[in-house]
């Protein structure tokens, strides 16, 4: 027998209090001389017998009524052991249905997804009366795993229709986790079955799980179907640059993955706007990756602060898995895009005197290297090159980066004027090199972290620029286990990407001082709080002057000092870029600690002496690179080698980065801020057409997302494919005119993995599960009830009941010996006085 309550047990010490009460009572008495109780003497010793048992009766029962008592409250119960058969009471059974991605593989007709609803379905018709269950998908939608517990079996069967595949990936140990919350809801069904419906991906079983299955005593694991025979998906499908222009064709990449027998001639096609526009075929062999570049031009004619977005798919002739034969993304096209270069020489470098500007191996890099290359393909930027005097807000109005290579410090005006581009959403890139200073330069543009450095400069240089001759300087080289940032990045395989790494030498370059780093953060905290402190008083404040300009009493003094807070507000929050980025969230709405770690400077990719290469962080909505050395094959050997592209790379990631990004994963909501023109607005959602869902248009209205912003909260975005928003107008909606144009299209692609359809051993996920007790049900096999199971739970309300016929039994006890002894009493009494002389 176990107990639930068992701290009640304690208690039972007090089941012998009635015993030693009993006991003491027995000796509380004294002798009183009374004529008259002789006539009692013989009544009461008929009696004494009667009250020694009365007594040892009412003893026990009082002891019996703690005893009782205390075990009610204990709950006592039994268990039955893990191989009992199925119960015939009541069940809360927990079924985690696996709706990810490769559910929708179909071996028949059906997909697995469908095969796992009908085994459960079973289940659930078969369950004792007073059963529970709880449907968890493995991935969630919205708020499905904290629904109610269903009681009914058509409330739970009418969820287990709702689930859908979305485009996402399951993990056990999530969904261990959910199992958890939902085993807490039903405490009044002790006896719990905890059953994973699904296709058991190896993905699904990765890292972790032991420890998110601790405290699940039993699981049992139902394989959905036989592992399948093959299987071909796209794995990757973008563009190089992140943006095409109008006037150099696009460089389209995809790489397309196949496991199983050998698939040749295999169709695919890359489709522009709905339509086909080139069509290959391919031969595809097992564990075997086919690289595919297309190469298209794009007759939109977008500009360079206004992007014209056009939907791009990839398709493979579909197989028994065709949810991931297809992939979309969304291509902003602009005129070429303008790049700031400042060095030294700006337009005056000639070539014919082999001077160059420091960020010459850059511009090389981004732009043709001559005009006819320039009219035959097409540049997708612009390159502006300047001197650090020529650079205007005009300068920077539509630019989309700026880089500063090996100039001297630079002005307040200069600094101040890059750090609100860049609080502004634009991206800077400072290098080392030529006139560069590092001790002037920290002192100019560092200020505490209010400049255009991400981190203080050291005031000495490390190394030396060799001379003729000299074999005595020292090198660095890049240590390519130190790469943290997604924009170094090559997407080679990782042997090719360290030997590109390894190739280039430095002899000079710049350290950072990273000892400001531990007090970053509290340091960036103050400011920000300070900062939006300054806001919450000036909106109070422009409230009350306006209060008194209406009533005609705001004074010069009063004037002026409103005048002066706008022109303060103007340079805090002002906009002057012609471009924004519309999807991008207002870092005023974001929590302080959460900003403040974004803000935090990050080391990118450090040289084999530990010494910081490159150097990222955030500004407002912008960025801030430094590189520690020059570009200009003096300090170092990088323009001459191939891991030039590095800086390629990067300069270009950057530059996308500031181009409003459409291609998304699946998420449970998507945060559009509005213009405030359109907060009015009011919006249409159509969903990408699927085969077998017909696509229901939803509502879009807009909703606070900050104290004086609205935006469009676009919830539950899941499946594969191209969202179109539409504004609620007549004449704006493709219900009402064909030609209508969306207001923002999102290309929803989910994760790659899901086409790997390699199935976790049995052994493995139950060694993976550590302590819970599992087993595994074969397929084609019905889902079992047996396990451990909790027996007379309820005893404690019989228990209970128990106790109180025992208090009234107590109490008819009581009674009894009252009554008896008046009948007794009377009658002796009565003899008695029948004996004496009249």
């Amino acid at each position: 027998m176990s107990f639930i309550g068992e701290a009640f047990l304690v208690a039972m010490t007090l089941a012998g209090v009635p015993a030693l009460l009993h006991l003491l009572h027995r000796k509380r008495f004294k002798t009183v001389r009374w004529a008259a109780m002789d006539f009692l003497l013989d009544a009461v010793q008929r009696q004494r017998r009667w009250l020694e048992f009365r007594d040892l009766l009412l003893m026990l029962l009082r002891t019996a009524v703690v005893v009782m008592f205390i075990l009610a409250m204990a709950q006592p119960f039994w268990v039955s052991g893990a191989g009992s058969p199925e119960p015939t009471g009541p069940v809360h059974v927990v079924l985690v249905i696996d709706n990810s991605l490769s559910m929708a593989y179909r071996p028949f007709d059906a997909t697995l997804l469908d095969m796992a609803k009908d085994k459960a379905r079973e289940l659930i018709e078969r369950l004792p009366d007073g059963s529970a269950i709880s449907i968890v998908p493995a991935c969630a939608v919205g708020d499905f795993h904290l629904r109610d517990t269903y009681l009914s079996r058509d409330d739970a069967l009418d969820a287990l229709n709702d689930i859908t595949v979305v485009d996402r990936s399951a993990w056990a140990g999530t969904s261990a986790e959910d199992v958890k919350r939902a085993l807490q809801t039903m405490d009044s069904i002790p006896t719990k079955r905890v059953i994973l419906l699904g296709d058991q991906q190896q993905s699904a079983w990765a890292g972790g799980v032991t420890k998110a299955f601790h405290g699940i005593e039993e699981v049992q694991i139902a394989p959905i179907g036989e592992q399948p025979e093959s299987n071909t998906w796209i794995e990757s499908f973008r563009m190089r640059d992140g943006f095409a222009s109008r006037d150099a064709p696009a460089s389209l990449s995809a790489i397309i993955r196949h496991k199983g027998p050998p698939r040749p001639g295999v169709r695919v096609q890359l489709r522009v706007d709905g339509v086909v526009v080139e069509e290959r075929y391919v031969d595809l062999e097992d564990g075997i990756f086919a690289e595919l570049v297309f190469e298209h031009s794009f007759e939109a004619m977008g500009t360079p602060d206004r992007p014209v977005f056009v939907p791009v798919s990839l398709d493979l002739a579909e197989d028994r898995l065709p949810e991931d034969d297809h992939r979309w993304m969304i291509v902003p096209v602009v005129a070429a895009a303008p790049v700031v270069c400042i060095d030294t020489l700006g337009g005056a470098e000639d070539p014919r005197l082999n001077q160059y500007g420091e960020t010459y191996p850059v511009r090389r890099l981004l732009q043709p290297a001559t005009r006819q290359e320039a009219d035959e393909f097409g540049q997708a930027i612009e390159i502006r090159h300047v001197t650090p005097s020529q650079v205007t807000r005009d300068t920077l109005a539509d630019a989309r980066l700026v880089l500063i290579a090996g100039t001297a410090a630079p002005s307040a005006e200069f600094v101040q004027l890059l750090r609100s581009y860049a609080e502004q959403g634009g991206s800077v890139v400072i290098t080392a090199g030529g006139w560069f200073e590092p001790e002037r330069w920290s002192k100019a543009a560092w200020l505490e972290g209010e400049g255009i450095l991400p981190l203080p400069l050291m005031p000495d240089a490390i190394g030396k620029i060799p001379a003729p001759g000299d074999d005595t300087f020292e090198t660095f080289r890049f240590d390519p286990s130190t790469v943290t940032d997604p924009l170094l990045d090559l997407g080679l395989p990782e042997a090719a990407a360290r030997d590109l790494l390894m190739g280039p030498y430095f002899f000079k370059v710049i350290g950072t001082d990273e000892s400001v780093l531990p007090q970053f953060t509290k340091t960036t905290e103050a400011k920000l709080q300070s900062r939006r402190a300054w806001i919450t008083q000036n909106n109070a404040d422009e409230a009350r002057w306006a209060e008194l300009e209406r009533a005609g009493q705001l004074d010069p003094t009063e004037r002026a000092a409103r005048d002066a807070a706008r022109e303060e507000r103007r340079e805090l929050t002002g906009r002057w870029l012609k471009w924004v980025n519309p999807l991008a969230i207002d870092p005023d709405l974001i929590p302080i600690d959460e900003l403040a770690k974004r803000y935090r400077p990050q080391v990118m990719l450090r040289y084999d002496n530990g010494v910081p290469f490159a150097v990222r962080r955030g500004a407002g909505r912008g960025q801030i690179v430094f590189l520690s050395t020059g570009l200009l094959p003096r300090w170092n050997s990088l323009a001459s080698d191939h891991a030039v592209i590095l800086i390629d790379q990067m300069i270009r990631g950057l530059v996308t980065q500031t181009i409003p990004s459409r291609n998304l994963g699946p998420t449970n909501q998507i945060v559009i801020p509005l213009e405030a023109a359109m907060e009015g607005q009011s919006f249409v959602l159509y969903p990408p057409v699927t085969p077998g869902i017909d696509p229901q248009p939803r509502a879009v209205v807009p909703e606070a997302i900050g104290p004086d912003r609205q935006g469009l909260m676009i919830r539950e975005v899941h499946q594969r494919g191209v969202y179109r928003l539409y504004k609620d107008a007549p004449g704006e909606r493709p219900d009402t005119n064909p030609d209508a144009i969306p207001h923002l299209m999102l290309a929803i692609n989910g994760p790659s993995d899901e086409g790997d359809l390699s199935r976790a051993d049995s052994d493995a996920i139950i060694e993976s599960l550590g302590t819970t007790l599992a087993t595994v049900t074969p397929p084609g096999t019905p889902l079992s009830l047996s396990g451990k199971t909790y027996l007379g739970r309820s005893l404690w309300r019989w228990l209970l009941l128990l106790t109180l016929l025992l208090l009234i039994a107590e109490m008819v006890v009581l009674a009894m010996p009252h009554r008896h002894r008046e009948e007794a009493v009377s009658l002796h009494a009565a003899g008695a006085f029948k004996g004496v002389p009249a």
